[in-house]
């Protein structure tokens, strides 16, 4: 999935490429357990809405994240 609405483009620098992997990392980070092979059977059981919001909220962390580093909030 790109996040296109974010202004970027399929190999664009700006586009926001989550992966299956990348969306089991952040649902494992948000719920603070890791335990992938039950977040895979989270994340096969999500409904296409369901799916499409933990596709947004993860594409804004991303966002932000790199907002910050584009901001130098990475170094001290």
């Amino acid at each position: 999935m790109v996040a296109g609405w974010l202004g970027g483009q399929s190999g664009d620098a700006r586009a926001i490429t989550l992966t299956r992997a990348d969306l089991l990392v952040f649902l494992q980070q948000r719920a603070q357990v890791f335990d992938e092979t039950s977040f895979d059977h989270v994340l096969d059981a999500m409904g296409p809405a369901e799916r499409r919001e933990l596709e947004h909220d993860a594409a804004v962390q991303e966002a932000l994240y790199r907002e910050g580093i584009a901001l130098g909030l990475d170094r001290h």
